[in-house]
């Protein structure tokens, strides 16, 4: 229809599959919207083809021209997101020339570096080096160096995202306050990954609002929780009757603030246990508070500074 796909469309898509055939124009701008809507789909962990046509612009020309049952073999036939990313890359260099060879290596490293399994990384590693017709032994080992250097570049972005709490976590309504923004960062995004994906709703791990360290997003929380729990569709129009308006701005602020990431998994169990323990430091924070003021009242300090 002449538009893109967007986040809120491919968090409905992975509800009913895990699998999306991506089947855009074959012209500059269909390979633009292929790799957007590939990079929007692995984030929510999707296995994710393109599918490629000859002798048509589109699937509509192509059905028309060829027929539904060699649209439906060329359907069987469509190619790993990785390996079209990579021959989408080798079309902008000659690689009989070597230094094509290390542009086109260096902007492939990327691809292949960011792949979760390492069966796979290596697979493609030995697969570039192929293309390239170098040792297999350098590719590799410069794909685990590309690795490590994104993995530093990630860690190093997370503890710049934690070391600045208070503008991350920061309401959009005054009448919202967050007492603890450490804590208020990890509730936000758990609330974000539960309104992406409610089958996360059903698990057993999940923290009580009564852990929250805000109330307002405890009831956020909360009401997302039972909207999921219910099977009820859950958005902002659904929540209006549960949540107030400040609520329901401070959840539209933070759908738009909170990205979902491609390891969903390890960040709802970073989420949980940054809530707990943020939530277990109060409470020890509550009892060295609550013995200082025992013993300023046996000692007669009461009122007093100590």
């Amino acid at each position: 229809l002449g538009t893109s796909l967007t986040p809120e469309q491919a968090r409905l898509l992975s509800r009913y599959t895990d699998q999306v055939i991506i089947a855009y124009d074959n012209d500059g701008a269909g390979v633009k919207a292929a790799q957007r809507a590939i990079g929007i789909l692995e984030k929510l962990d999707m296995r994710v083809k393109v599918l490629r046509m000859s002798g048509a612009k589109d699937p509509d020309e192509f059905i028309r021209t060829r027929g539904a049952d060699a649209f439906r073999n060329l359907l069987e036939a469509s190619e790993n997101q990785v390996d079209y990313r990579l021959n989408e890359i080798a079309k902008k260099y000659d690689l009989t020339m070597r230094e094509q060879k290390i542009e086109f290596l260096n902007e492939a490293y990327n691809v292949v570096a960011r792949l979760a399994d390492s069966a796979q990384r290596e697979l493609f590693a030995r697969q570039l080096a192929n293309m390239v017709d170098v040792n297999e032994a350098t590719v590799i080992s410069e794909v685990s160096n590309r690795r490590s250097q994104l993995f530093k570049q990630a860690k190093k972005e997370e503890q710049r995202e934690l070391a600045r709490p208070v503008q991350q976590a920061k309401p959009v309504d005054k009448r919202i306050r967050y007492t603890n923004p450490i804590s208020a960062v990890a509730e936000e995004g758990l609330i974000a990954l539960l309104y992406s994906d409610p089958e996360l709703s059903k698990r057993s791990d999940l923290p009580s609002a009564s852990t929250f360290s805000s109330e307002e997003l405890g009831h956020i929380y909360s009401s997302i929780l039972k909207k999921n729990k219910g099977n009820s569709s859950v958005n902002i129009s659904s929540l209006s009757d549960e949540l107030s308006f400040a609520e329901i701005a401070q959840l539209t602020e933070i759908i738009h603030k909170y990205r979902v990431k491609s390891n969903r998994e390890k960040a709802f169990k970073d989420y949980i246990e940054r809530i707990q323990e943020q939530n277990n430091l109060a409470a020890e924070n509550a009892d060295l508070n609550a013995l200082a003021d025992s013993l300023r009242d046996r000692k007669g300090y009461k009122g007093k500074d100590v």
